[in-house]
């Protein structure tokens, strides 16, 4: 790889792709990237694929004067892979792409003219869900709703933001010790770190849906979620309880929380946890009702939505 300086850096990882769609993400990319006026390249992160990535494709990418970086390593993870791109990354943005999902022409173009006219250092868009037939549309986050939402789930899709890469760096990048949620996880850190999100109101990315979708994995993803729920309650309830602006805006935290830990892989302990954390956020008797009230939604309703 060069140390050529440019605007965005656009990390893919890889893993036993599907080609088919692995091509459609970087010419997704590729296309927005020539019709922005500012610099970028692409990093492609193999973490291990049985059959070498850069030999299955680097003959079918369209043509283009974008460079395109490979980089292959030991299987990992999805983490390691990010951070691996992250620490070749010579943008000084960086972006995270799956390797089946897309984004618009105007992405690249949209996202340079909101930094440049708002110097903004963390900025995301609105996206969308899709498959081989349907588009269906994932809910917006305003600014003013972020603090509130995001502390009780994931509500930015990872290939709609675009994050300053020396932030990236200030938290030590993504957490490896996660097998999923690790996006939701740095969001919450970078909040932390008192870095503010910026809405770009368009949607200008989208997610596929399918059967080997980490998503569909509903237990592994409330177990991460439980996780991450109640580390913020142990060792960051201060800030949370300063940030969050009502009691509702509380009582949700706690609530989605407890629904984390009952749907988690080990729902005993998990929610032994939450009471515990929870009883000195909300007091003993709103714990005991959440205790009691998520229990029975999880006993009568389907693992569909974490916020029920």
């Amino acid at each position: 790889m060069n140390n050529s300086p440019c605007f965005f850096s656009t990390i893919i990882p890889c893993f036993n792709s599907n080609i088919e769609w692995l091509l459609n993400s970087i010419n997704s990319v590729i296309d927005s990237m020539e019709k922005s006026d500012v610099s970028g390249e692409i990093i492609l992160v193999d973490d291990g694929s049985e059959v070498s990535i850069e030999d299955r494709i680097r003959d079918r990418i369209q043509p283009t004067n974008i460079p395109i970086f490979f980089i292959r390593k030991t299987n990992r993870g999805l983490s390691s892979a990010r951070n691996a791109g992250i620490s070749h990354a010579n943008g000084s943005y960086c972006h995270f792409l799956d390797d089946d999902d897309t984004i618009t022409k105007d992405f690249y173009t949209n996202m340079a003219t909101a930094i440049t006219t708002s110097d903004s250092e963390l900025l995301y868009c609105d996206s969308e869900f899709f498959d081989d037939h349907h588009r269906l549309p994932f809910d917006s986050t305003t600014e003013q709703q972020m603090i509130a939402k995001m502390i009780c789930g994931n509500c930015v899709h990872v290939n709609a933001v675009v994050c300053k890469t020396e932030w990236l760096h200030e938290v030590n990048g993504f957490d490896e010790s996660l097998p999923a949620l690790e996006d939701w996880d740095i969001w919450i850190r970078l909040f932390r770190s008192h870095h503010r999100f910026e809405h770009l109101p368009k949607q200008l990315a989208s997610v596929r849906l399918h059967q080997n979708s980490m998503s569909r994995d509903r237990r592994a993803m409330y177990s991460c979620m439980a996780q991450i729920s109640i580390r913020e309650m142990a060792e960051h309830s201060s800030f949370w309880m300063t940030h969050l602006q009502t009691r509702k805006q509380i009582n949700a935290w706690i609530k989605t929380a407890f629904t984390y830990s009952y749907r988690s892989k080990t729902p005993y302990k998990n929610v032994i946890n939450c009471f515990s954390r929870s009883v000195h956020l909300t007091g003993t008797m709103s714990a005991i009702f959440y205790l009691i009230r998520q229990g029975v939604v999880a006993l009568l309703t389907q693992e569909n939505s974490p916020h029920q």
